[in-house]
């Protein structure tokens, strides 16, 4: 009779115990969950922000000669290359509109991951801050470089503005040496 009362009594302690570590692994989730949320919801305010922008369907294109950038790997959609975000690598702007820029480096990176970059450069003395998210790749076989064009995902205003006034500049030095 002892035993059978032992019995229930340590497999009553066993599915107690059981019970409060599933209990400690929903909170868990719960946290991770809510963490996720707060991100969702930051990742959506940046993207309400950054359709505030109105985007010139006329816009304009500037070739520029090789201007120097930083590139920096701000987020991935594929978890299995999370490793390669907070990453920065040096490129070059070859093309630039008021939308979107083109630049090249040695670095080859999977377009099709969805990967959204940061990237800072300087046009005619001012520089620029802008967040954008890879579109298309072409390799270079010639050169053994990669060129990607990259369209403007998160642009104030202000620098728009700014960026389409210095691109109106380099063109106009542009023509007059034509």
């Amino acid at each position: 009779m002892i035993y059978v009362v032992l019995y229930a009594v340590l497999l009553n302690a066993g599915l107690l115990i059981s019970l409060m570590v599933f209990v400690h692994k929903f909170k868990k989730k719960d946290g991770i969950i809510d963490s996720l949320n707060k991100e969702k919801k930051n990742w959506e305010k940046q993207i309400k922000e950054a359709k505030k922008v109105t985007v010139d369907p006329n816009s304009y294109n500037v070739d520029v000669t090789k201007t120097d950038c930083q590139v920096t790997i701000s987020q991935i959609d594929n978890v299995k290359y999370n490793n390669l975000v907070d990453k920065y690598f040096r490129g070059a702007v070859s093309n630039i509109t008021t939308s979107s820029l083109t630049f090249t480096s040695p670095i080859s990176l999977p377009i099709q991951e969805g990967i959204f970059i940061q990237t800072v450069f300087t046009l005619n003395g001012e520089s620029f801050d802008v967040k954008a998210k890879l579109m298309k790749k072409q390799e270079d076989l010639t050169t053994g470089t990669n060129i990607y064009w990259a369209k403007f995902t998160l642009i104030s205003a202000k620098d728009q503005e700014r960026l389409r006034a210095v691109m109106y500049r380099k063109e106009i030095e542009t023509r007059k040496y034509i």
